[in-house]
């Protein structure tokens, strides 16, 4: 009894020991998740979240009860799964083949609607037995190193975007330049030609009433050459060519006059700077297209807070204010509401402009080359695609910024952003 009773004190005091142990365990385990700057979470086999350490939620602000018992798939926003689908889909791959996974980064949606940047690592479980239990693994926030690097990216488009509309500008004023002879050679010859066809018109229709007066008409060579040539259609189409032909060198004169004013923002930066009033600039670009909103039924509001004069060239920033007025007009059918408002920066060292229009909107694949020239979405012959390209550079010139946020079918906004110095 004496030896059973020994056996016994033995295997309390191991299991006592067992579980001090285990206890020191876990509490180091917490200890680590408490200090470290990652965090653990592990899923069932459904990828459910079963459990996730603090550190998660001190990062998103998100509570548990929004995590728990749900998928990584229905936690992050639909949009963010669209941006990367590749990563996403061999995401998924990996997960359905219970293969382990590295480095998979996405964006989630924090408190106030804040995106954190995370990547996770993570490995199946399974049991003695092979059977699959789920997922357990680690997460750490990526948010800083991202949010550089796609401001880096973002800072090398821009740079290249720069490079490109100073190259483009050069070119289209040396084009400008070329195309201009010609078209003065043109539009004086055309002028001259038209001069002329009316002198032998008056001419023909002289001569004719002569020889019908001395009865000569009735020739039959005359009336053969008369029937071959069909007088009367070429009296009536010569002038009609001539006219179309002046109108077609007038639109390309519009046109180089558009080129021109393109490479002017880019190519002369500081020419003729004087201090600009943007409110009063403002408001005669609303003006300007108030007309065309009446037709339209298009309501046009504007919020103007008090602004301190900017350095600027005003012609270019009359130009640029007109041109993104007169897209937001032409973006709505009719029926709509534009409003333009104005404020300064937290800094007071920029004016803020915002324009606003309820009109299509834009798809994510065009808003990307929206300021690319000679890019238009309307039909051909209803624009240069000259305007948005044209505001850009004008924007550059001036050392400001200019971006757009849309949404088909609910409307366009451009942010605009000018130093006050210049």
């Amino acid at each position: 009894m004496n030896k059973v009773g020994s056996t016994d004190e033995t295997i309390f005091n191991t299991i006592k020991e067992l579980e001090s142990k285990l206890k020191a365990s876990e509490q180091r385990l917490e200890d680590l998740t408490q200090i470290s700057t990652d965090w653990f979470w592990e899923t069932d086999e459904q990828m459910r979240f079963t459990q996730v350490s603090h550190r998660y939620f001190e990062i998103t602000g998100v509570p548990s009860s929004n995590v728990i018992g749900k998928t990584r798939f229905e936690l992050v926003p639909l949009e963010e799964q669209q941006r990367l689908p590749g990563s996403w889909k061999k995401h998924k791959q990996d997960i359905d083949a219970r293969r382990p996974f590295r480095n998979f980064e996405y964006g989630i949606t924090g408190v106030n609607g804040l995106t954190r940047y995370v990547r996770i690592n993570g490995r199946p479980v399974f049991t003695s037995d092979g059977t699959y239990k789920g997922y357990v693994g680690t997460g750490t926030d990526e948010t800083d190193r991202i949010e550089a690097q796609i401001a880096l990216e973002q800072t090398q488009i821009e740079l290249l975007q720069s490079e490109k509309f100073a190259s483009i500008g050069q070119l289209a004023a040396g084009a400008a330049h070329e195309i201009n002879t010609p078209i003065g050679f043109l539009t004086l010859n055309l002028q001259t030609l038209q001069e002329y066809a009316a002198d032998l018109l008056r001419l023909i229709d002289k001569q004719h009433d002569i020889l019908e007066l001395n009865q000569l008409t009735d020739n039959s060579e005359l009336s053969i050459l008369r029937d071959e040539i069909d007088i009367n259609f070429l009296k009536k189409d010569l002038p009609e060519l001539i006219q179309q032909s002046s109108d077609g060198i007038s639109k390309i004169s519009h046109i180089i006059k558009g080129l021109q004013e393109y490479a002017s923002p880019i190519t002369g930066h500081n020419l003729h700077r004087t201090t600009v009033d943007v409110n009063k600039l403002l408001a005669k670009a609303s003006e300007s297209i108030l007309l065309l909103c009446n037709v339209k039924n298009i309501t046009l509001k504007t919020n103007f807070n008090q602004l301190p004069l900017i350095q600027g060239q005003e012609n270019q920033l009359r130009q640029l204010f007109t041109s993104l007025l007169q897209n937001a007009e032409q973006s709505i059918n009719e029926h709509g509401d534009i409003v333009v408002s104005t404020s300064i920066s937290d800094d007071k060292t920029k004016v803020k402009i915002n324009i606003k229009d309820s009109g299509c909107g834009i798809d994510s694949q065009t808003i990307n080359k929206i300021f690319d020239p000679f890019f238009t979405t309307r039909e051909v012959g209803s624009g240069t695609g000259l305007g948005l390209s044209m505001a850009y550079g004008i924007v550059q010139s001036h050392k400001g910024t200019i971006t757009v946020e849309s949404e088909p079918s609910v409307g366009t906004v451009f942010f605009l952003e000018l130093p006050i110095e210049g």
